[in-house]
């Protein structure tokens, strides 16, 4: 009894103290578990230690959908909302480090410089043209009186900070560009590839002398290759991951739901005799399509009832190309060529086909009946099931023969077995017509909804759910989901092997470990439970997976180890008169090169940049080789060569110098940019967000 009591004067103490104990845990677990075992809450990312947090992106995010709706005038899809993500994260990437090298090189924009802009004599042309009346003068009084009204401060406190962004940017783009100055020697360079051209003669051992099934390599050969070249068999750092597919498609519901809200477009342009323009600017997004076609090329549903269609009849909705569509016929007129539908019996194989072909034939002239014979017999499994129909077709549609007997064909006859080139066709021309068709349709896309998305997103998540807890493969196994799985890729890679673009997926396979399972990763075609299966360090391939490449290149090596023997044989016979090759040689051919450059093409070889490179530097009527090609071995012997012209050249150099320069400005600062990028420490943490 004592023992009861005190437990009895304890209980209320004890029920507080675990009610406490249960909200501190739900208050850590919600903001400060993640921190305790090493992740910070809302992170989504870093670049070069500088962290990303969730609100700030998705801030960018809705900030950018809210322009996207006062631009437009409709909502942003959400089917593009991971294209956007991604959009967004590489734009604040690529603001993230380029704010991080201003302040590096100490890059400063004063107030000043700002208001020169605003006041200067020459506003930034976004704020003048706002003030330019109709015959495109600036209003230099209206402008100023804007920017000094007190009602206007706030937009002149964004218009700042977006010309203070611009400034740093230009005052960057000056530090990167000055790289692109050109030094005395490239102008030089530059002036000879384009003015100085030389003549040579040259003799060629080609490399397609000795195909690829007249080599032989050993094994050793392939190995010693592999040794040898090993930067020619390096691999980044890559992952596979198994994973099951979770497609996204239009529900019935949905389908419904699409038809029902294009049937009432229908019922308010029947009914209240509203046309289809009138419908398009009463409703946002509406869009009316004006086109015309003939039964060959009219939606099939439309052509079913097309005799008794008449003009201003709006039809439908009929389902076509994955939308529901009302259309509104607007004339109907007569074409020139008709349009023809038939059907036929295919009979194709053996010398047999004909016999067979005319047998069938004889049956149906018999009265057997056509569509029965086709199923049972025609060789097109298309149109064979479907009693021979092949619908509508114009001219140029069916092979020359096909067609002749379609287009000539009486409606109802059933023609003599004609050949093509597929066998033996037995025709029967059901129906023609010359009339085509004007109208004007509306039309609404058949999609998923959201809460069909959501459907299907919480079915993946229910099976990364059971996965983890009864192992990816048993589980998949127990749903009857098949496992796919995926080939190599890398950090950098845009996509994954048979998936697509999701560098949500390719991060979490990179930022976990092997077995580790992700969360459902949404991808074009609807969601991923993926499992990281391999993870393949950096560095050489292993021999055994780089014996068939190798022994390509070894090969190849050897084709040119042939060529080189060969060149170096004919050139001890020749001397400096290769003239003299085709003598000794028929496998060695003799040429000549006439007035070429370093910087192109060379008459009679083609691109060969190292052949260019040694011709500039060779001695006048000197052999000069072996010398590698692109195609195998030359000697090389240049005849004549322009001498350089300084006066000229002291001429060009100003115009050369700032073309070099203008040229390298238009890529250098998106290739600083990349190579920025690539060096940064990023990390991307999005797919345990979004």
């Amino acid at each position: 009894m004592p023992l009861m009591t005190r437990m009895r004067s304890i209980a209320p103490a004890f029920i507080i103290a675990i009610v406490v104990l249960f909200v501190l845990f739900m208050v850590i677990q919600d903001s400060k578990i993640m921190e305790i075992f090493g992740h910070r809450p809302n992170i989504i990312g870093t670049v070069n230690g500088k962290d990303i947090t969730s609100q700030e992106f998705s801030q960018k995010v809705e900030e950018y959908r809210r322009q996207y709706k006062e631009q437009y005038k409709t909502d942003f899809d959400e089917e593009n909302i991971d294209q956007l993500r991604d959009q967004m994260w590489e734009d604040y990437i690529s603001r993230s480090i380029t704010k991080q090298q201003i302040d590096k090189d100490n890059i400063i924009v004063t107030d000043k410089e700002i208001n020169d802009q605003i006041f200067g004599a020459n506003p930034p042309d976004f704020l003048k043209k706002q003030f330019i009346d109709s015959v495109g003068n600036f209003r230099r009084d209206v402008y100023e009186s804007a920017i000094k009204d007190p009602k206007n401060k706030e937009i002149i406190l964004q218009v700042k900070d977006i010309l203070k962004e611009q400034l740093y940017n230009e005052k960057l783009q000056a530090v990167i560009n000055s790289a692109a100055l050109p030094s005395y020697g490239e102008i030089k360079r530059k002036f000879i590839d384009q003015n100085v051209k030389m003549t040579a003669e040259y003799a060629l051992a080609d490399i397609s002398q000795y195909p690829d099934n007249s080599i032989t390599v050993s094994n050793d050969d392939v190995k010693k290759y592999y040794e040898e070249n090993p930067d020619k068999f390096s691999v980044d750092a890559q992952r596979k991951i198994k994973y099951v597919m979770f497609p996204v498609a239009a529900s019935k519901s949905d389908s419904d739901n699409v038809r029902q809200s294009v049937q009432n477009y229908k019922d308010l342009s029947v009914n209240d005799t509203i046309s289809f323009d009138s419908l398009s600017k009463a409703y946002s997004g509406l869009q009316v399509i004006k086109d015309s076609a003939d039964l060959s090329t009219l939606p099939s549903e439309l052509a079913k009832i097309s005799g008794a269609i008449s003009i201003g009849q709006v039809v439908g909705p009929f389902i076509a190309g994955g939308s529901y569509v009302i259309y509104r016929i607007t004339k109907i007129d007569e074409m020139k060529d008709p349009v023809v539908k038939a059907s036929h019996i295919l009979i194709s194989g053996d010398s047999t086909a004909e016999k067979e072909a005319n047998r069938i034939f004889a049956e149906i002239k018999g009265g057997a009946n056509f569509e029965t014979a086709a199923k049972k017999y025609s060789k097109d499994p298309g149109s064979g099931s479907n009693g021979g129909d092949l619908g509508w077709f114009g001219k140029g549609r069916m092979v020359p023969e096909f067609e002749k007997a379609a287009f000539s064909g009486k409606i109802g006859e059933i023609q003599k077995p004609v050949k093509s080139q597929f066998g033996y066709h037995i025709i029967k021309v059901t129906a023609k017509s010359s009339v085509k068709y004007f109208f004007e349709k509306i039309q609404e896309s058949l999609k998923p909804s959201a809460s069909t998305r959501d459907m299907v997103y919480q079915t993946a998540a229910d099976f990364q759910f059971m996965a983890e807890k009864e192992g990816f493969e048993s589980g998949a196994t127990h749903q009857k989901y098949q496992v796919l799985e995926s080939s190599e890729f890398s950090k950098d890679a845009s996509y994954i092997p048979n998936i697509g673009a999701c560098r949500p997926l390719i991060s979490f396979a990179f930022d976990n470990s092997i077995n580790s399972i992700g969360k459902p990763a949404k991808v074009t075609s609807g969601y991923i439970v993926a499992k990281v299966t391999e993870e393949i360090k950096p560095g050489v391939k292993t021999f055994a997976a780089a014996e068939k490449e190798a022994k390509v290149l070894a090969i190849k090596q050897k084709r040119f180890e042939k060529a080189k023997q060969a060149i170096e044989s004919i050139k001890t016979r020749v001397g400096e008169d290769l003239a003299k090759v085709p003598q000794f040689s028929k496998e060695i051919t003799f040429g000549t090169a006439p007035n070429f450059r370093t910087d192109g093409s060379i008459p009679n070889i083609g691109l060969d940049y190292n052949f260019s490179a040694q011709s500039s530097r060779a001695q006048l009527n000197k052999v000069i080789g072996p010398i590698k090609g692109t195609k195998g071995y030359y000697l090389i012997k240049v005849t004549q060569r322009d001498n350089f012209d300084e006066n000229t050249f002291k001429v060009q150099y100003d115009q050369l110098r700032d073309n070099i320069g203008n040229q390298r400005k238009q890529g250098i600062y998106n290739q600083w940019l990349a190579k920025l990028k690539a060096d940064a420490k990023i990390t991307d943490r999005r797919y345990m967000f979004f």
